[in-house]
């Protein structure tokens, strides 16, 4: 009978050379099935990506124009008004209004189709 008292095992008895262990290609077979990756073990942070102005390219279909880019001016309605004829004019602000409803980030745009209207209206009348 032995004791775990009368046994004492240190590291200077216990020596692994590089030599005792081999692992080969055979003894390691990783396949499909054994990985798997879930899109919740994924994170993509802001930090994690970085974009260069050579990286980027717009094409026009993917521009955007808001009420805060453009401004009509009175001045600019009436040169519009006074270069075209009636049912033109009419043509041009269904247009910009058909514009309008097609993207939502442009409600500013109704005070100028309803500032276009009033002079078409008001020179529809006097014309």
């Amino acid at each position: 009978m032995v004791n775990s008292e009368d046994v004492l095992v240190t590291s200077e008895d216990v020596l692994v050379t590089s030599e005792d262990v081999l692992v080969t290609s055979e003894d390691v077979l990783v396949t499909s099935e054994d990985v798997l990756v879930n899109s919740e073990d994924v994170l993509v942070t802001s930090e994690d990506v970085l974009v260069n102005s050579e990286d980027v390219l717009v094409n026009s279909e993917d521009v955007l124009v808001t009420s805060e880019d453009v401004l009509v001016t009175s001045e600019d309605v009436l040169v519009i008004v006074k270069m075209y004829s009636k049912n033109l004019r009419v043509n041009i602000f269904t247009s910009f209004q058909s514009q309008e409803w097609k993207t939502s980030r442009t409600r500013g745009w109704v005070k100028d189709f309803q500032l276009i209207q009033h002079y078409i209206d008001v020179l529809g009348e006097v014309t």
